[in-house]
């Protein structure tokens, strides 16, 4: 996996669930991906953050693994 650059744009699916509705009975939550920036590496270069801005103004940090 390519190590990315501090504050390049990186675009993912969020892990957790980020308020959307379940789709009919099956209650499956469908996620939406999102932007963010790469705002810390590990020294190591183990993993890096991302973090994005979700509409409302409510911050999400996720961390990726560097393999």
């Amino acid at each position: 996996m390519r190590v990315p650059a501090l504050y390049e744009k990186v675009r993912f699916v969020p892990s957790a669930s980020i308020g959307e509705k379940p789709l009919g009975r099956g209650g499956k939550i469908i996620s939406r991906e999102v932007t963010g920036k790469v705002t810390w590496i590990h020294p190591q270069l183990r993993f890096y953050v991302v973090t994005a801005v979700l509409p409302g103004g409510a911050l999400l940090r996720e961390c990726f693994k560097i393999t």
